[in-house]
């Protein structure tokens, strides 16, 4: 009999209002260790809000966060410092330092976190550059690089520290059919052969069919669904958000 996997990220009951903005009314929401899952919606439902209070950027009205079993709401920002080492996070627009070349930018979070020599950073970054498919691109800056570059550069040096977790914010988006699969393909290796647990925001639904273990639904301030992606498809909420038509 198959073992079922620990939940890494559990969401319970989270609520989050910016004024008269009312984001999240109780949404309650289960990352599963080792797992892809996607989170989708309409524009504007929270979905990148969700990722930003996973990585204490922002903190709950009500409700409460775990990490691993540990309840990240209540850590101050020197105690969630070793949280953020075990999740990282890919922004939209890849969020590198233009002043800096491919190898740099990467070998920047291995500088300050870490006593590695010279030679073994060099290493490092070699090896994140293979598995996003830009080897050979470590002198070259980001003025130089396409959006689909800048974003797996950008991905490399999300995950060069190793982190258990990696949070996805729209990670194809504007980007043409190469590097859209260029970055799948990171994310298929990252989960299935560095083992790292994913958790995706997009509205790219092929992209999500073709990575994704599971599917989970923001709507109107809550997880309406959360289920193997499949089984997700059933739900008509979710199938008028795919196909575009009105099917309830």
């Amino acid at each position: 009999m198959e073992k079922e996997q620990k939940n890494i990220i559990e969401v319970y009951n989270l609520h989050k209002r910016f004024g008269g903005n009312i984001v999240y009314q109780g949404a309650t929401l289960s990352v599963k260790k080792g797992e892809v899952l996607t989170l989708i919606g309409g524009s504007g439902c929270g979905k990148s809000v969700m990722l930003k209070h996973l990585i204490g950027l922002l903190c709950p009205d009500e409700g409460k966060i775990l990490f691993d079993g540990q309840d990240i709401t209540l850590l101050s920002e020197k105690e969630f410092l070793p949280i953020r080492k075990r999740i990282a996070m890919l922004f939209q627009g890849g969020a590198l330092f233009d002043s800096l070349s491919t190898f740099e930018n990467i070998a920047y979070p291995l500088q300050e976190h870490t006593n590695l020599s010279s030679e073994e950073i060099r290493r490092k970054v070699k090896d994140v550059l293979e598995l996003v498919g830009l080897d050979g691109k470590q002198n070259v800056y980001p003025h130089d690089l396409s959006g689909g570059m800048k974003k797996r550069v950008g991905l490399a040096r999300a995950i060069v520290l190793e982190p258990e977790v990696v949070l996805f914010d729209e990670p194809t988006t504007g980007l043409d059919p190469y590097n859209t699969r260029k970055i799948n393909e990171a994310i298929i290796n990252l989960n299935k052969e560095k083992k790292m647990t994913c958790l995706i925001v997009t509205h790219d639904m092929p992209s999500t069919f073709e990575v994704t273990d599971r599917i989970a639904m923001v709507h109107e301030g809550r997880i309406i669904i959360e289920d193997q992606k499949e089984k997700v498809k059933e739900n008509d909420i979710v199938r008028s958000f795919i196909t575009g038509e009105k099917v309830f």
